[in-house]
Order: structure tokens, then C-alpha cells, then sequence
């Protein structure tokens, strides 16, 4: 009978060597799993406080958050007739500021103003900060802008109006 000579180089005995190993795993048993903790007690006291929840409002533009100022006007809207003042307003109140029927109306979220125009045309803006906001101006160059300067020492809105 010939001789069957076999040469295994290092890479398949190394494979050789982990078949075995695998095969003879097999069968063998799992440890079992560990048991569990035993229970701990702990005392409320021992505990650290719970939070309590807390929100944080959105910021807005309030009455209370607007600088103090003394109204040029008082509260004469009569002034505004020319184009031009500087008033305190109370509630909801209609006046003219130069050619335009003007109504302001303080509100939560700032100061609504709305105006009619000569024509009958309706304009509309909505003053929340400090400063210039909504202008309106006629076909014959009458322009005047309307802006919010603050709040009086009695926390009504001190609106104003200009020409230019």
C-alpha cells in the first residue's frame, strides 16, 4: 500500500488546532447565572431632595417691562391734531393725528393702532417695544409715524406720533 504523506503548514494547523478546541466545548455545561443582589433598604432621609418642577415664561413685552417716561402731552390727544404728540393713553380712544382718524388700544401684547385714511382706507400696527413702528402716508405726502416711548408712572402706554 502506497504512503499517504500529508504536510500542514502553520496557518491550517493553527485551524486544526481551533476545531478541536470547538468541538471539544461542545457538550460542555453553562455556568449557571450569578444569583441576584440581595435587597437593599435605603431611608427616605438618606435620600437628596426631589426637584421641584420649574417653567420659565416666555419673555413678553408688558406694560411693567417698558421705561418710565412722563408723556410730552399728558393725555390731551387733542395734541396729536397736528401731526405731532406725545400721549398717555387710558383705554380704547379715537382722535385725529393730522388728516387720519386714529384709535389706539393698549392691550396685553402691546398697543394696537388703527387708521383711516382720508379715502376710508384702513391701516393697521401693532406697537410691542420701544421705539418707531407702523407709518402711514397719504397720495399727497402727509406721512406721520407712529411709535411707542414707554409707559407713564400710572403704567399706561405713553404712544407717539410724528410727522415726516
Amino acid at each position: 500500500m502506497p504512503e499517504v504523506t500529508s504536510r500542514i503548514g502553520p496557518v491550517a494547523g493553527g485551524v486544526a488546532l481551533l476545531v478541536a478546541l470547538t468541538v471539544a466545548g461542545c457538550g460542555s455545561p453553562t455556568p449557571p447565572p450569578a444569583p441576584p443582589a440581595s435587597p437593599t433598604t435605603v431611608s427616605p432621609a438618606a435620600l437628596p431632595p426631589a426637584a421641584s418642577p420649574t417653567t420659565t415664561p416666555a419673555p413678553t413685552t408688558t406694560r411693567a417691562a417698558l421705561p418710565v417716561v412722563t408723556a410730552r402731552d399728558g393725555t390731551n390727544v387733542k395734541a396729536c391734531a397736528d401731526g405731532a404728540c406725545e400721549v398717555a393713553i387710558d383705554g380704547p380712544s379715537t382722535f385725529r393725528v393730522g388728516d387720519f382718524r386714529t384709535t389706539v388700544t393698549p392691550g396685553a401684547d402691546g398697543v394696537a393702532v388703527r387708521v383711516v385714511f382720508p379715502s376710508g382706507t384702513v391701516g393697521t400696527t401693532t406697537l410691542s417695544g420701544v421705539g418707531p413702528g407702523g407709518s402711514f402716508s397719504t397720495s399727497s405726502g402727509l406721512r406721520v409715524q407712529a411709535g411707542l416711548a414707554g409707559r407713564d408712572d400710572r403704567g399706561r402706554p405713553v404712544v407717539t406720533f410724528s410727522r415726516g
